[in-house]
């Protein structure tokens, strides 16, 4: 959300004329789809998971192409996001910019869309439930 308490756009254009690294852009590029089914394929998981899944391409734009690449952008359980956002005192309306380092600016690609909201940024770009180091 902006300061005005409304949802920064992902796919407003000036979005685009930033530099984006790979990942960021590539979640720029991204669109929706729901997953219809997901099965386990493996009987015993000690040494990894093996999964099927099937998702509903309808109404997406995009079709199956045998061997294309294939990126997946989880998202963070609303509850947990609440939870970490209480945690560490911060508003989920809040918005952060992330800035060029002026001194090394033709270096810098932005990670993430930017400006971007905190509940977006918790939601969507980070790991909440991954191993702490």
């Amino acid at each position: 959300m902006d300061n005005n308490g409304k949802e920064v756009n992902l796919n407003d254009p000036e979005l685009g004329k930033r530099e984006y690294d790979f990942q960021a852009q590539s979640y720029l590029e991204s669109k929706p789809i729901k997953i219809v089914k997901a099965v386990e394929l493996r009987q015993n998981n000690d040494e990894g998971s093996t999964l099927q899944i099937e998702f509903d391409l309808s109404g997406s734009g995009m079709k199956y192409v045998t061997a294309a690449n294939l990126y997946i952008f989880p998202e963070n359980d609303p509850r947990l996001v609440d939870a970490v956002a209480n945690k560490i005192g911060i508003s989920l309306d809040k918005v952060f910019m992330l800035q060029d380092n002026k001194a090394n600016s033709n270096l810098f690609k932005h990670p993430v869309p930017t400006p971007i909201s905190v509940k977006t940024y918790l939601t969507q770009f980070c790991d909440l439930q991954g191993p702490i180091q």
